[in-house]
Formats: structure tokens, sequence, C-alpha cells
């Protein structure tokens, strides 16, 4: 799979420059355009994994006092 393909059709976004940042059991993370980090999920389970980070990230982001990266995608 093209990860990078995914990305640009999947959020519209052109991809000038893209670097692997590191990868788990169940994710890969990517730096892309110096800008943005996109996580992938490798399989269906991490993928409902990664949706429930993303709600409780949100629900955390103004409850605590550390930064939370702001998803965008």
């Amino acid at each position: 799979m093209d990860i990078k393909k995914v990305i640009e059709k999947e959020f519209d976004l052109k991809v000038t420059k893209m670097k692997k940042m590191g990868e788990g059991l169940e994710s890969e993370a990517f730096l892309v355009n110096d800008t943005y980090i996109f996580k992938h999920s490798k399989h269906s389970e991490a993928f409902k994994s990664m949706a429930k980070e993303v709600e409780v990230l949100n629900y955390l982001k103004d409850k605590i006092s550390i930064d939370i990266p702001k998803i965008e995608f």
C-alpha cells in the first residue's frame, strides 16, 4: 500500500515531502510536508483503537494542562 497515495486521496492534500517517524504493532506515523503527523492503522482493529484515541484526546484537550495535538484529519 502506498501511504502517500492514501493521504492524497483521503485527505485532499498534496504530499511533497514524507518521512516515516516510527511504527508500532498497530500503526505507523509519518511526517508529511514538515507540517502534519499522519498515523496510519495497520488493520481494522487498530483503526477502531485510533478512533477511540481521537475521542479521548478531544475530551481531554480542555481538561488538562499539558499540550494535546490538534487533530485535523
